[in-house]
């Protein structure tokens, strides 16, 4: 091309021009321009991945960072250095990990191919240097195969895992536009949780230490906290006692030891104002840092919520819930929730305290219908005791009486067969001459047996 355009006289110019070299010079020429346009390009493409309006990661399969935009690393506080070859689950927290792990890995099934690529969405918290919480939306999707032969092969073998793969983008947003969202999407659950809740307590209000399980767990699933718990005062108000603590990674419930005012002083104090203590910072909070370092110290809770719990016109206790990464400040929909959970503590107690007075009620009534029967055996046996002698006396006097009128039978017997042995007339009458007894002798005279004759008149 340059051969045709040369207008030289010179013959060693034109010589030094023969086709061939012409051709190598356009060659290494034209090289040389699509070199420097594809730097330029390369330039251009980092300068705007650098400069991306967010936070834009580059992972392998294995989830560890293969490059990240320099906006992003200076948003973070580290260096690009500092997280390539580190896993971003160090520093993406999400509330269920597990789903986020298992999301991650279909991101890089085999078949998900540029025809079809898979997207999954999180919300969650990069975790910054300083250990900031940047709440953000998480967008990732596979990066298809570079080129068809590629994507065949993988299609035929197992995927490389250490292959750049997968595109991270992170988009900033307020950690309260996150709970609100959360909120808006997750209201028939936490509806469902609650009406649960009423339906357990009208069913089983006996039930109180089962019920206050169910309300911290539920604490823990609908305001998706690392930790729930239930403190009530003693009777001096100086301790509170843990009644139950449950942990969202271990799915387990446990007590801990009793907080003691003496540690924490600023804490109680500003229990005994009967408000909320909503806290992003526990640890630096002048109202719960003590606490945190006597009896949360090792829990790493960052951000604390303390509702009161009103029994009686008073405060009984605490609803506390925990997370332990995030920073933010609880938004007025997780205060009304934990609000709402205090009032079923509180009615749980309420119940509780009914059911012993119903059943020191009822034991009072045991104890004097005792008490009266007691006391009414008491007499029966008293009056008992009095009857069988009183029976016994007169089974004497009963006795005596049959002996004496025996005796007086056997010596009328004795008499009347003396009686009747005389050989003389003998009657014996009243006053009115009525015949009251008469020898054997006396009634042949009449011709008639004494037993007819007795009572009649003599004259007759």
């Amino acid at each position: 091309m340059f051969a045709k355009n040369n207008h030289s006289s010179n013959p060693e110019t034109n010589n030094s021009h023969s086709p061939s070299h012409c051709q190598n010079y356009d060659s290494a020429t034209e090289t040389e321009k699509l070199s420097r346009e594809r730097e330029v390009e390369r330039d251009w493409y980092r300068t705007l991945y650098d400069n991306f309006p967010g936070i834009y990661f580059v992972l392998d399969g294995l989830g560890r960072v293969f490059s990240l935009n320099l906006r992003g690393a200076s948003r973070l506080g580290y260096t690009a250095q500092e997280l390539v070859s580190h896993s971003i689950f160090n520093i993406f927290y999400c509330q269920d990990r597990g789903k986020l792990e298992a999301e991650f890995a279909a991101l890089v099934q085999l078949g998900n191919s540029a025809r079809n690529p898979k997207v999954a969405v999180w919300e969650g918290g990069l975790i910054c240097k300083d250990n900031r919480m940047i709440w953000v939306k998480a967008t990732a999707q596979a990066v298809p195969p570079c080129c068809p032969e590629t994507e065949d092969s993988n299609s035929r073998s197992a995927i490389n895992l250490q292959l750049p793969n997968i595109v991270l983008v992170c988009e900033e947003i307020s950690r309260e536009q996150t709970a609100q969202a959360n909120y808006c999407n997750n209201w028939q659950y936490q509806a469902q949780a609650i009406a649960k809740l009423a339906k357990t307590h009208i069913r089983e209000p006996n039930n109180i230490e089962e019920f206050l399980r169910q309300i911290t767990e539920t604490a823990v699933n609908i305001l998706e906290v690392d930790r729930a718990s239930i403190w009530l005062y003693g009777d001096d108000r100086t301790e509170l006692h843990c009644i139950d603590l449950y942990q969202q990674i271990t799915k387990q419930h446990s007590t801990q030891i009793p907080m003691i005012e003496t540690d924490c002083p600023a804490y109680f104090a500003a229990l005994r104002t009967e408000s909320t203590i909503a806290t992003a910072a526990a640890d630096t909070d002048p109202r719960t840092r003590e606490a945190i370092r006597f009896y949360y110290g090792g829990r790493g809770i960052a951000s604390l919520l303390n509702v009161p719990i009103i029994s009686a016109g008073q405060m009984a206790g605490i609803v506390s819930v925990e997370r332990a990464v995030s920073r933010s400040k609880w938004t007025e929909a997780e205060q009304m929730l934990v609000l709402i959970l205090a009032d079923f503590v509180s009615a749980s107690l309420e119940a509780s305290e009914k059911l012993k007075l119903e059943t020191m009620r009822r034991e009072q009534q045991q104890n004097l219908l005792s008490q009266y029967y007691d006391r009414l055996e008491k007499r029966v046996e008293k009056r008992t005791i009095e009857l069988k002698k009183t029976n016994k006396k007169l089974q004497e006097e009963i006795l005596k009486r049959q002996q004496v009128e025996a005796e007086l039978r056997r010596q009328q017997q004795e008499q009347q067969i003396i009686f009747d042995s005389l050989p003389a007339l003998i009657w014996y009458k009243d006053t009115d001459s009525r015949l009251l007894r008469i020898n054997k002798a006396a009634a042949e005279s009449r011709g008639l047996p004494a037993s007819q004759l007795e009572g009649r008149s003599f004259y007759r």
